[in-house]
């Protein structure tokens, strides 16, 4: 399975809530021939510079099932990304 990393366009604030405004595909897919963890996971979108460093200690992945996930700021809870499998 592979899973499409969909970019987010969030408007809001932590203290009123977030919002998601539209959504791009960026054309990136994780091969996951073999199951990843989470954290392998978001390794993976810091090693192509999806996440900073930061942004990789911060961040968090939410599934919805096996497939299809976000990635949420834990601090914030602020949508960083989609990702959905195919």
């Amino acid at each position: 399975m592979r899973l499409q990393l969909i970019s987010l366009d969030v408007l809001g604030n932590e203290d009123d809530g977030f919002e998601v405004n539209n959504s791009f595909a960026t054309g990136y897919f994780i091969d996951e021939s073999e199951k990843m963890t989470d954290d392998e996971i978001l390794r993976n979108l810091y090693d192509y510079s999806y996440l900073t460093y930061h942004g990789l200690t911060i961040a968090e992945i939410n599934w919805f099932d096996e497939s299809n996930g976000e990635i949420v700021c834990k601090e914030t809870g602020e949508y960083l990304f989609n990702l959905i499998g195919e």
